[in-house]
């Protein structure tokens, strides 16, 4: 008897999680950028990833939609090559917001030049 709740407890409890591949597209112009995901480099542009979205059930008191998402936030950087100098860049993205079947797109313009503000901002915060 003890054999078989723990048999139905456990094959409930797995099916509280579920994960999801989300494939990404990124690109860069121009192309040939070195791509990193979380600080490992992973190839050049044009390439596709594939993010993982993890979900646990928590139910509806704890979260609005009864999911709750793991730390699926994902650092994308691309570094230009040495060939066509610029500036990196790094987006960030998270594969659970991705609602659609079609594979997301990231595309990064590291030929751009770095921008620095014109304008200087004092901001004091009197903590009385």
């Amino acid at each position: 008897m003890k054999l078989l709740f723990l048999l139905i407890l456990s094959s409930f409890l797995m099916g509280c999680a579920s994960s999801k591949m989300v494939i990404v597209d990124v690109n860069s112009e121009p192309q040939g950028a070195q791509v990193d995901v979380n600080g490992i480099t992973i190839g050049k542009t044009p390439t596709r990833i594939e993010l993982q979205c993890v979900k646990t059930w928590v139910g509806l008191m704890y979260s609005p939609d009864g999911w709750s998402y793991s730390n699926s936030t994902y650092e994308l950087t691309v570094y230009p090559s040495a060939s066509n100098p610029g500036q990196s860049q790094t987006k960030r993205i998270n594969p659970c917001q991705w609602k659609s079947e079609e594979p997301a797109t990231m595309t990064f313009d590291i030929g751009l030049k770095r921008v620095t503000p014109t304008h200087k901002f004092d901001i004091n915060i009197n903590k009385e």
